[in-house]
């Protein structure tokens, strides 16, 4: 199984293979001679009011050549949006 995440459509690369995520938590650190990777944190939260988590995951097995039908009937997608209320 492949599983990959995503913060608003940037990829989490230290988040492959996890099978769970802590949403909204803080910031990692910033890797040295790396740029900052994409977050949304509580914090993210003030400016942007909203952020996307995706979860792809894919059945990775090699005996699939079909890359359309690993695509298509071997791979799910699941978006949770979640944001801050606004007062009205």
């Amino acid at each position: 199984m492949s599983t990959r995440w995503f913060v608003n459509g940037h990829e989490i690369e230290e988040w492959a293979g996890q099978t769970s995520v802590q949403a909204g938590d803080n910031k990692p650190p910033k890797e040295r001679g790396k740029p900052e990777s994409p977050w949304c944190g509580r914090k993210d939260l003030r400016s942007k009011h909203s952020c996307a988590y995706t979860v792809v995951v894919s059945d990775s097995t090699g005996f699939i050549r079909d890359p359309a039908y690993r695509e298509n009937a071997l791979t799910s997608t699941i978006t949770w949006t979640f944001g801050r209320k606004h007062a009205h």
